[in-house]
């Protein structure tokens, strides 16, 4: 299932909420060149550790249309913060 993405070269919109997403690896990020939509905020519960990061810096660059509400659930810290904020923190 992790591979879905690799034969997926022409995907342009992604609705990833509601997926219980805990984090997104670096290797799926980068095989997204031709999103230009994605809604990544109702009910995953992000683990905003060092392993946001990749996630982090790909939506600070991603010239698409994403939704900004996505939410940290732990560390406990970062409860609540959004991705993009808690990233400060390193």
């Amino acid at each position: 299932m992790e591979h879905v993405f690799e034969i997926l070269l022409h995907l342009q919109t992604l609705q990833l909420d509601s997926s219980c997403l805990t984090c997104i690896e670096a290797w799926i990020l980068n095989s997204w060149k031709s999103l230009m939509s994605i809604i990544l905020a109702r009910r995953n519960i992000w683990d905003c550790g060092r392993i946001v990061c990749g996630l982090a810096s790909w939506l600070h660059s991603f010239q698409g249309h994403c939704d900004d509400n996505s939410q940290c659930a732990s560390p406990e810290y970062t409860q609540g913060k959004n991705i993009l904020d808690a990233v400060d923190t390193f």
